[in-house]
């Protein structure tokens, strides 16, 4: 029996999902299985709650050092001895799966802000995980002007959560008429809104990974 292991930050875990075969291996479970999720992105677990075979998974958040995110997290040691008690042992990692068979599931809700979105636009993540590698102003406003200049939708994307290094809100106020979806999707949803995009623009983080 095996465990499936993701870790590190968001960016990290999408990495994981498509050079790696953990996540698409879910796809063809039958038995029930621990999901092992060591990050410091409280919203991680949505990749897998929201999974068609969800109710196989036994989730598993670990305590990240440091980070405020799951002060009741699992301690990484102990489950790891008693998974390997209890007779798993972690996936071994096979050859990346195909892009095409990396698939993510919005939720409902995921799926109702999608549909409202225009047919063709611009998807903008000015903001990152710490607070140090946001888009400066001065970008984040060229690129608002841009997008109404030349007729195109601007959709902004980001997510509010307590994290280190994080000292200012992820908020939006545009000159012209931009879509803010900001704290409105889940991470499925808002991967399914980079994917339907005609653009992403983005500052360093998980998104630019999509």
């Amino acid at each position: 029996m095996h465990y499936i292991e993701f870790g590190g930050g968001l960016g990290d875990v999408v990495n994981q999902c498509y050079f790696a075969s953990n996540y698409t291996s879910l796809d063809a479970i039958d038995l029930k299985t621990p999901i092992l999720i060591l990050s410091h992105n409280r919203f991680c677990k949505e990749i897998f709650v929201q999974h068609p075979k969800h109710d196989l998974f036994e989730i598993l958040e670990i305590r990240y050092g440091g980070y405020p995110s799951f002060p009741d997290g699992l301690d990484e040691v102990e489950t790891r001895a008693q998974l390997a008690g209890a007779g798993y042992s972690a996936l071994p990692l096979a050859a990346a799966p195909r892009v095409a068979d990396v698939v993510f599931h919005p939720s409902a809700r995921d799926r109702l802000v999608l549909s409202e979105l225009p047919p063709s636009f611009i998807a903008f993540q000015p903001f990152s995980g710490t607070s140090d590698r946001d888009l400066p102003l001065h970008i984040v406003r060229a690129v608002d002007d841009y997008a109404a200049r030349i007729g195109v939708a601007l959709v902004v994307i980001g997510r509010n959560y307590e994290r280190i290094g994080k000292f200012t809100r992820e908020e939006f106020t545009s000159a012209h008429a931009a879509v803010n979806c900001i704290d409105k999707l889940s991470i499925p949803g808002t991967i399914e809104l980079v994917k339907r995009s005609s653009l992403f623009v983005g500052g360093h983080s998980s998104m630019n990974l999509v």
